[in-house]
């Protein structure tokens, strides 16, 4: 049994290796693999990789179907939401995620945003726009969002990743005072 869970592991693991997610149409193979295998023991060990392979495939396409559709991406959208994190504080204004609530558009808006809160330039208000988003506070925006991406350096920063382990859909900017 150990070795079918190392096979699932390796299973789970070799998705990592893949540039795009399979079509999830090809797990239908894997109950037939593991029906197989209960007869001969090496077909349960390429069922249990496989069966990893697809919980892994299936697990990233679920994260990913959550993120903003291209159809929205540029688009001024108004939204309302909660401010789920402390917003960070950044030189020309603040940063924060906000839990989305409801959105004025046909299209489904991603449940959760990295959303950025510039001060204009000649703004000079002692800092009192920078410190007004609260954690918990629930705020109506206009905002512009774009889908995650980020650079692919081969042993630097991964961006997108890192928006994807936080189950971040959209990025974008307050475009309109609330």
């Amino acid at each position: 049994m150990s070795l079918a869970a190392l096979a699932f592991a390796a299973g789970a693991g070799l998705l990592q290796l893949q540039a795009t997610l399979p079509a999830l149409g090809w797990a239908l193979v894997v109950p037939a693999l593991l029906l197989l295998g209960l007869r001969y023991r090496p077909v349960l060990i390429a069922g249990a990789c496989a069966a990893g392979f697809f919980w892994a495939a299936a697990c990233a396409q679920w994260r990913v179907a959550d993120w903003l559709a291209p159809e929205l991406e540029g688009r001024d959208i108004a939204v309302v939401g909660v401010v789920s994190a402390l917003p960070a504080l950044m030189e020309r204004g603040m940063r924060f995620e906000l839990d989305v609530e409801s959105a004025d558009t046909a299209l489904r808006v991603p449940g959760k945003l990295l959303i950025s809160w510039y001060r204009s330039a000649g703004e000079d208000d002692g800092g009192a726009a920078a410190t007004a988003v609260h954690a918990g506070e629930r705020w109506a925006f206009t905002v512009r969002l774009r889908r995650p991406h980020g650079l692919v350096n081969p042993h630097g920063f991964d961006y997108e990743a890192w928006l994807l382990e936080r189950g971040i859909g959209a990025t974008g900017y307050v475009r309109a005072r609330p």
